[in-house]
């Protein structure tokens, strides 16, 4: 049961960050001239995770088929977790950037933003790439477990109605 909280609780913050993340990069997108085209990467593997993380709340612990694929996935060692811990570096990566201001305080600050968010970003890519990298190889390990749960019930239910 704790293990099923624990899981629970992995997806629901998984899917808070890749909103968080998928609106920071959205934000940058929309005001950095020449935004970095790794921002729209991320933009769109976050909202990728976002439906696959989504997607597991369905899963019934008390369905044999279902409580064995989150067995496949939850532990602290599984892509669950670590598809979490990578997302939480990146939102940390993001949350040290000076992102630019949306409302209009002044034309010299939104500028002045905007040129240290163009400048941080070079320090930071080549890590948000590594930290993309790791959470796309979770995230393909889910969908894998996920699809093999699918066509498992796919077979369950023609079988079924074979009879």
């Amino acid at each position: 049961m704790a293990e099923a909280i624990a899981l629970a609780a992995s997806i629901i913050a998984v899917v808070q960050l890749a909103d968080r993340i998928a609106s920071v990069c959205k934000s940058l997108i929309e005001t950095v001239q020449d935004y970095p085209r790794d921002l729209r990467l991320i933009f769109a593997e976050t909202g990728s995770l976002k439906v696959i993380f989504e997607s597991l709340r369905f899963l019934n612990e008390d369905d044999p088929a279902d409580s064995a694929t989150l067995q496949r996935l939850r532990g602290s060692d599984g892509p669950v977790e670590g598809c979490k811990t990578a997302m939480d570096q990146l939102d940390r990566l993001f949350a040290s950037l000076p992102l630019p201001n949306s409302k209009r305080k002044g034309a010299k600050k939104q500028k002045l933003q905007t040129t240290l968010t163009s400048l941080a970003w070079p320090l930071k890519a080549d890590r948000a790439r590594k930290l993309l990298d790791e959470i796309m190889r979770h995230k393909s390990t889910i969908n894998v477990a996920l699809q093999g749960q699918l066509l498992w019930v796919d077979r369950q239910i023609r079988s079924d109605s074979s009879y």
